[in-house]
């Protein structure tokens, strides 16, 4: 736009005719009212007017400084200095500040009192601005969030002047970038008279094509938009803007099933019990207002429904609803009214929700799901009419398959069909008749598209979930045969489901008096989808075997074996027939199947839909029997989806579906072994039959989407219906193991002569060759167990102490017939040193499955020690933890003080110290988690006993941390420092 267009523009403005007088402000005009003539306030006006225009045209035309506030801040009108206000005259009551009474961010711009013409104009906003986005696009808009007073707090409901059309109040854009080459260009401008008071309402601008060619792709930082607001009167209240926006989406003209786009559509889902208030808060947005609910159990009766909606967990609104006296099923409630302006369908922002049923009882519950951002971030009353708290039940199909029938409708699941097919045509139908504007109209996920089921499989004997870990039923079973039967269920009850189940038995005889053993095995998989109410059996697969594996005592009989194997997939049986095989020749059987099975077309709303079950399906079965058992194993395999195509059957509207979903996979290994075992391990020691029965499972989910979307009118003269049909979101593979049973009967014992078993007996330390100080406590260490480490044994221990050269006396001070005696070496009988002899005679118990210990004894490599003379200094001894156990060196060099040791007894010796003594004992963290220890923290002194006398000791009571720590003993004699003496410790705390 040029300056003459510009100030042409500006004075066609001013000819706007003005019929009231102008409201005098307050300060000054007190006594006696002017009253202006006609010429008068339209020359006045037309003055204020052009300074006004020729104000702007200066800013617009003026280069724009970057503003330090960010440009998302600026159009979320998120604090008042990011915007500045003109008005047309000196109004004392008028003021600008920030209210919390917002549409999106933390804060919005109320304008207190504004006179009957308002300038507001942005900070200079960048092109990296979020709520830029899509301004290229073509049908783009300007969006603006616009809260009209209360016509109780205006003076003459300032935004309509009589019948004078011309004279309603508008809001007038325009845009301004130097370095793009605009100067208050002007987007257009929308009358208020139609917008809900008391409310936030969106206003739309249309982006003409000179600004979105000027802006799109580029970069500035200066631009700049204004917004004129015009009424009749001076406002007595509140103008509130908040959440300017670009809103651009494409309104296809054929959708495909495709999700919405981003930002439209959601719910609040709430359940409301008895009389107890149910509160959520949630992300801000357009929360409509419903016009009824629907009660999931009980009856209405005298109770009424309160609705609350509000910002930041405080109300701004309330809804009382009644008993709905037309619905007959005393189910349903209806808006009786609500506080303020609004009425049911009115999107209004809020981010906090409380339900209560007042008067209710245990006997009521209410599943409400309220429309979340219906219109994406619009907001205002009469947009589109109130959405259903209620569609349909999610909960209540039970399918009734008939075995041979490949689908099977339930009257249940076909009442859950049809209750779900008349919400969705009786409110798109209202829809449809209200003309919305052009735009995207997304409903909530209904309950009954989404999954609510996880597929966890339960025990059909026992009624109980099955844990993701093994568990053995040892012996606990009601029988000594092992059935199983499990199955799982994704999403019980739902129009769309997929299920399955695992059944049989393992059944193993011995024969009396024999050898000989019989074997029965059978296992049925099957597994089923169920497509908007249709059941289909998709895969059924059956394996029988029988075996005898023959005797040899008291007369010999042959080992014979039969079985079948029986698979279904969609009623066809592969291979036909079915399949015998003889297990004691050994077989191995794989078929598979792919196939697409199309249910009739059904009826969805206005779609006419082909549903159809696919499948791909695997059975893969073998086995062998021979004299010592049988070895059978099957493993059944389904993927379990569906097919959802059609479109739309009336002239009225467009859309297409074409989706294929995954709603099962699962996979079920069966193993079932039954053989005679000799056990000559020494804590069985008999021959028994064993059986065991391992079944697992293996499930995912792909999951998917379907919407269904109808595109009404010429577009971009359309607007788009979208409902969600089927939401489930994928489940990784998953694996349980369904049962792991085991079949253990004893027959007979065997002697304990064969049921020997090796052992190793080692002494630890001392080392070979070590050197030792006489008349300090040594803990010897031996180890004595069997070679094979699953046994369970006990050990007794037999030290020997042989004399070398100059040997004195070995005395055990305690632990003799432990692993970990305690021995004092005498001192040489000459000289400086003498030698010892240790050795180790260990005898290990192993008991039986009888309870019959079996004994095994060995010895270990004698270990050569030399002893010499105790050399003057301080030693700690020993450490001697809570429970009597000594401290162990291990294989790094620290003593092992073992698992929550406190409190621990140190003691020391002192030797060749003269005057008076004085020890101390300190204990310090050593930083580096290590046995070197190469950085230890800060020094803890532990209490004293004894510290004068030559045998001091001290209690550790409290761990610095545990781990790797120092513990040092440290003597005076006198006031001189004596000797030291530091040994690394490590110690665990686990409870």
């Amino acid at each position: 736009m040029n300056l003459a267009q510009f100030m042409s523009a500006c004075i066609a403005a001013l000819t706007f005719p003005i019929t009231r007088q102008l409201a005098p402000a307050r300060a000054g005009w007190r006594e006696g009212r002017v009253l202006l003539t006609p010429s008068f306030r339209r020359s006045s006006l037309a003055v204020i007017g052009i300074a006004f225009c020729l104000a702007n045209l200066s800013v617009a035309q003026q280069g724009a400084s970057p503003s330090p506030l960010g440009s998302d801040a600026i159009m979320g009108f998120e604090v008042p200095t990011a915007w500045s206000a003109r008005i047309d005259g000196l109004f004392p009551d008028f003021a600008v500040a920030s209210t919390t009474n917002r549409t999106q961010g933390s804060a919005a711009l109320a304008v207190n009192n504004p006179p009957h013409l308002l300038t507001l104009t942005s900070r200079p906003v960048a092109s990296t601005a979020a709520a830029l986005t899509g301004i290229g696009k073509d049908g783009a808009i300007l969006q603006l969030d616009i809260l009209l007073p209360p016509d109780k707090d205006a003076t003459h409901k300032p935004w309509r002047e009589r019948s004078d059309s011309d004279n309603d109040g508008w809001i007038m854009a325009l845009v301004s970038s130097r370095s793009r080459g605009l100067f208050l260009d002007s987007l257009g401008k929308v009358k208020l008279e139609n917008l809900r008071a008391g409310t936030y309402n969106t206003v739309a601008f249309p982006i003409p094509e000179r600004v979105s060619s000027a802006l799109d792709g580029k970069d500035f930082n200066d631009l700049v938009f204004q917004f004129v607001v015009g009424s009749p009167e001076k406002v007595r209240g509140t103008l509130v803007f908040d959440n300017l926006r670009v809103h651009s989406v494409d309104l296809v003209q054929s959708p495909t099933g495709n999700p919405p786009p981003a930002g439209y559509g959601g719910s609040l889902d709430l359940v409301v019990s008895g009389d107890a208030p149910v509160s959520k808060s949630f992300d801000l947005g357009p929360t409509q207002i419903p016009a009824g609910f629907h009660l999931k159990k009980g009856t209405a009766g005298s109770t009424t429904v309160q609705l609350a909606l509000g910002l930041d967990s405080k109300p701004s609104l309330t809804c009382t609803y009644n008993p709905d006296k037309t619905d007959t099923s005393n189910e349903s409630y209806i808006l009786q009214s609500c506080t303020g302006t609004n009425v049911a369908g009115d999107l209004v922002s809020s981010n906090w929700i409380s339900l209560t049923i007042q008067g209710g009882d245990s006997s009521q519950q209410i599943r409400a799901q309220i429309a979340l951002n219906p219109l994406g971030d619009r907001t205002g009353s009469g947009l589109i009419p109130a959405m259903p708290t209620f569609w349909g039940d999610a909960d209540a199909c039970t399918p009734a398959p008939i075995p041979g029938t490949v689908v099977t409708t339930s009257t249940s699941c076909s009442n859950q069909t049809a209750q779900a097919n008349k919400i969705i045509n009786d409110y798109f139908n209202q829809v449809r008749n209200s003309n919305p504007a052009r735009d995207w109209i997304v409903t909530p996920v209904p309950e009954s598209a989404t999954r609510h089921g996880d597929g966890t499989p339960t025990d059909n004997l026992t009624g109980k979930s099955t844990s993701n870990e093994a568990a053995p039923l040892d012996g606990s079973a009601p029988n000594s045969d092992p059935p199983f039967d499990t199955g799982g269920d994704l999403n019980p009850g739902g129009s769309f489901d997929a299920y399955w189940r695992l059944s049989g038995n393992l059944t193993p005889t011995a024969v009396s008096g024999t050898d000989e053993n019989l074997t029965h095995f059978d296992s049925t998989f099957t597994a089923h989808g169920v497509l908007f109410g249709d059941d289909v059996d998709v895969v059924d697969a059956k394996l029988t075997a029988d075996t005898d594996s023959g005797a040899t005592t008291p007369a010999y009989k042959p080992a014979t074996s039969s079985g079948t194997l029986n698979f279904y997939v969609l009623g066809e049986e592969i291979p036909s027939g079915g399949l015998p095989f003889n297990p004691s020749t050994g077989f191995s059987v794989d078929p598979s199947w792919n196939q697409e099975y199309n249910l009739p077309s059904v009826h969805i709303w206005i779609f006419s839909i082909t549903l159809g079950a696919t499948v791909d399906a695997d059975l893969n079965a073998q086995g062998s029997a021979a004299l010592s058992g049988a070895d059978l194993s099957v493993i059944p395999t389904a993927s379990v989806g569906g097919h959802i195509s059609g479109g739309i059957d009336l002239g009225i509207a467009s859309g297409t579906v074409d989706a294929k979903v995954n709603l099962l996979t699962v996979s079920t290994p069966v193993s079932a072994q039954v053989k005679w075992v000799i056990h000559t391990e020494p804590n069985i020691c008999a021959t028994t039959m064993n059986g065991s029965l391992k079944g697992d499972l293996n499930l995912s989910s792909g999951g998917g989407e379907v919407n269904l979307q109808a595109t009404f009118g010429d577009c971009p003269f359309c607007y788009t219906d979208s409902y969600t049909l089927f939401k489930w979101k994928p489940l990784a593979t998953a694996s349980w193991n369904l049962f792991n049973d085991t079949i253990d009967t004893q027959l007979f014992e065997l002697p304990t002569s064969l049921c020997t078993y090796p052992i190793t007996v080692n002494i630890v330390s001392p080392a070979q060759g070590a050197t030792l100080s006489s008349g300090l406590p040594i803990t010897l260490h031996g180890s004595a167990a069997p070679n094979d480490t699953s046994l369970s044994s006990t050990a007794t221990y037999q030290w020997t102490f042989t004399k070398g050269a100059n040997a004195s006396t070995a005395t055990i001070q305690s632990g003799a017939n432990t692993a970990n005696p305690v021995v004092v070496f005498g001192a040489p009988t000459s000289g400086t040193s003498s030698t010892w002899t240790i050795g180790l005679t260990a005898t290990t118990t192993v008991t039986d499955s009888s309870n019959h210990p079996i004994t095994k004894a060995a010895s270990a490599t004698p270990v050569t020690v030399t002893v010499s003379n105790l050399q003057n200094g301080v030693y700690i001894t020993q450490m001697i933890n809570k429970d009597g156990f000594l401290g162990v060196f291990d294989d790094s060099g620290a003593l092992d003080i073992g698992n929550n040791p406190l409190p621990e007894t140190i003691t020391g010796l002192v030797s060749g110290a003269t005057g008076a003594l004085n020890t101390t004992f300190t204990v310090a963290y050593c930083n580096d988690q290590s046995p070197a220890c190469t950085n230890p923290g800060a020094a803890v002194a532990l209490p004293v006993t004894g510290a004068a006398t030559s045998t001091p000791s001290a209690l550790w009571s409290t761990w610095v941390l545990p781990g790797y720590q120092k513990v040092t003993m440290t003597t005076t004699q006198g006031a001189s420092p004596f000797a030291s003496d530091s040994v690394i410790v490590f110690g665990t705390a686990i409870e």
